[in-house]
């Protein structure tokens, strides 16, 4: 069909192409020196989700611990589906889909690089950053990063397919989504005291050296192939708590 859709885990879905994100409404977030840097979504509790990255703003980044909410003010639509058909997706769905009332519209448009089909505008309350939306930062040429110790919740393919290569994850994330941090460089990783969760291959396109996880193995779940080790090493040599 045309019609571009959200089921209730928040996939978006161009006809038979689904793509999986956790987050709601489209807005963004702030600015230096007035560019719009991260992009966001209101949550139920009145936090933000930062659900994408302006790859302009730099690949060492320190994602700030509030931000103001921002929404796309308007946006250049024939940009906006060119860029979608471009990339493969049928010309009814990237119109659909290019509607600014499209509440998965700030996804798409981070998905396909096509933030600058948008204007931005912010607002003068600040939020706190509470999670790190599906895919984005995926793809944005990474560096560095920093996570603040606002952080609870980071969702699948966050942070994946960049240039990572030592990771703190602090002590108030609970949960690491699958995919979150693969196909990186990744060698060193800390993650703090908070961490309940690991999920599915969320370190996975990898070559880790050393993992500390500074909680006892008790308290959190490990699924499936969440580390890619260098050879001689497994699981078996990740260091935790006592």
């Amino acid at each position: 069909t045309g019609d571009t859709v959200a089921d209730t885990n928040f996939n978006v879905v161009f006809g038979s192409v689904k793509m999986n994100y956790a987050t709601t409404k489209v807005s963004s977030s702030t600015p230096v020196d007035d560019q719009v840097c991260f992009y966001t979504s209101l949550n139920a509790d009145s936090t933000l989700s930062i659900a994408g990255y302006n790859s302009e703003c730099g690949t060492d980044v320190v994602i700030p611990s509030s931000l103001p909410l921002t929404s796309i003010e308007s946006l250049d639509t024939e940009a906006c589906i060119n860029g979608l058909v471009q990339s493969g997706i049928d010309n009814a769905d990237a119109t659909e889909a290019c509607k600014i009332d499209n509440d998965k519209l700030l996804l798409i448009l981070n998905m396909y690089n096509l933030l600058d089909a948008a204007k931005f505008s912010k607002g003068n309350e600040n939020y706190s950053v509470s999670k790190i939306g599906g895919s984005a930062f995926q793809n944005k040429k990474l560096l560095s990063l920093v996570i603040p110790n606002s952080v609870t919740y980071i969702d699948s393919s966050a942070f994946r397919g960049n240039q990572l290569t030592n990771i703190v994850i602090p002590d108030s994330v609970e949960t690491i989504e699958a995919k979150s941090f693969a196909d990186n460089q990744i060698s060193s990783l800390i993650i703090g005291n908070g961490v309940t969760l690991i999920g599915e291959g969320a370190f996975r396109g990898n070559s880790i050296e050393s993992v500390t996880i500074n909680t006892t193995k008790d308290k959190v779940t490990l699924e499936e192939y969440v580390f890619d080790w260098v050879e001689g090493q497994s699981d078996a040599d990740i260091k935790w708590a006592e």
